[in-house]
C-alpha cells in the first residue's frame, strides 16, 4: 500500500499547533460577537459571555454597519471592545475579530445566539483531554424567537476521522459550539467569497490538515427566527454544494472520495 503524503506539507502552519496546548483557569478566551442590526438580541449574547464560569475571557463585538441601537447598547459595556465596520459581511467581520483578539482560544458567537454558562469551561476541558486538537466542538440547543426551547435530535458524536465526517455532512451545525486555537488564524480564515457556509468550509479546511474533536456537552443556544441565514434553504444548499465541490481535488484516498460523494448526495 502506497503511503499518502502528509497533507501538512502544503501549508506553513504555526509551529505551536503541533504542540500540546496548556489549559488553566487563567487561559484567556476571546469571544468574537458579530452583529448586523441585531441590537435587540445583542445584550443577551454579551451577558451570556460575562456570566461564564470561566473567568479569563474578553469580548470583542464587530458591529457590521448596523443602523439600529447597537452602538447605544455597546456604550453601556465599557469592558467590551467593539469595532464598527461598513457592512463588510459576516466572513470579513469574523476575520477582523481574529486580528483584534488576544486570547489563546477563540469562539465566534452570532449576536442573535448565546452561550450556556459553562460553555468556555466545557470546551477548555475538552482541550485538556485532547491537547493536540486544533478545535473542539460541542452540542447546541434551539429556541424560537419567543425564547421557547425547541426539541431536536441528539447531537452526533464524531470522535475520529472528523474530516471524513464533515465531508459526509456538517455535524457541527452551529459555529458558536466551536472553540479554536487562535494560532489557526495565522493561516486559515473565513472565506469572504462565500455568501453562506463559510464556517463549514473553514472547518473542513482545518480538519483536512489537523486533528479536531467533538463532544456531546451543550455549549450554546441557537435562536430560530425569520432572519436566520439558514432559513434561506436554496441559498444554503448552493453554498454547501459549492464548499464540498471545492474539496474534490483535495481528497487523498478512497474513503475520503466516498465520504465526499455521500456528502454531495446528502445535500
Amino acid at each position: 500500500q502506497v503511503k499518502q503524503p502528509p497533507r501538512i506539507a502544503e501549508l506553513q502552519i504555526a509551529p505551536s499547533l503541533f504542540k500540546p496546548v496548556d489549559v488553566s483557569t487563567n487561559t484567556l478566551v476571546s469571544v468574537i460577537i458579530t452583529s448586523y442590526n441585531y441590537g435587540h438580541y445583542l445584550e443577551q449574547a454579551i451577558s451570556s459571555v460575562l456570566q461564564q464560569t470561566h473567568a479569563a475571557k474578553e469580548i470583542i463585538v464587530i458591529d457590521d454597519g448596523s443602523t439600529d441601537q447597537t452602538q447605544e447598547l455597546l456604550a453601556r459595556y465599557p469592558l467590551v471592545r467593539s469595532y464598527k465596520t461598513n457592512r463588510v459581511g459576516l466572513s470579513w467581520a469574523r476575520n477582523i475579530g481574529t486580528v483584534a483578539a488576544n486570547g489563546q482560544f477563540l469562539v465566534f458567537l452570532d449576536a442573535d445566539d448565546y452561550l450556556l454558562p459553562d460553555a468556555l469551561e466545557q470546551n477548555l476541558q475538552q482541550f485538556a483531554a485532547k491537547p493536540l486538537a486544533a478545535f473542539v466542538s460541542g452540542a447546541h440547543l434551539r429556541i424560537d424567537d419567543a425564547g421557547n426551547f425547541i426539541p431536536h435530535p441528539e447531537a452526533p458524536y464524531k470522535f475520529e476521522d472528523n474530516y471524513i465526517s464533515l465531508l459526509q455532512g456538517n455535524y457541527i451545525a452551529m459555529e458558536a459550539t466551536v472553540m479554536y486555537r487562535r494560532a489557526l488564524f495565522f493561516q486559515f480564515h473565513f472565506n469572504t467569497q462565500l455568501e453562506a457556509c463559510e464556517d463549514y468550509e473553514l472547518n473542513l479546511q482545518i480538519a483536512r490538515h489537523l486533528p479536531v474533536f467533538s463532544h456531546r456537552e451543550f455549549i450554546a443556544v441557537y435562536r430560530i427566527h425569520k432572519k436566520n441565514m439558514s432559513a434561506n434553504q436554496e441559498r444554503m444548499l448552493k453554498a454547501a454544494i459549492l464548499v464540498l465541490e471545492q474539496q474534490l481535488g483535495q481528497t487523498q484516498n478512497e474513503a475520503e472520495k466516498a465520504a465526499l460523494a455521500t456528502g454531495l448526495a446528502n445535500w
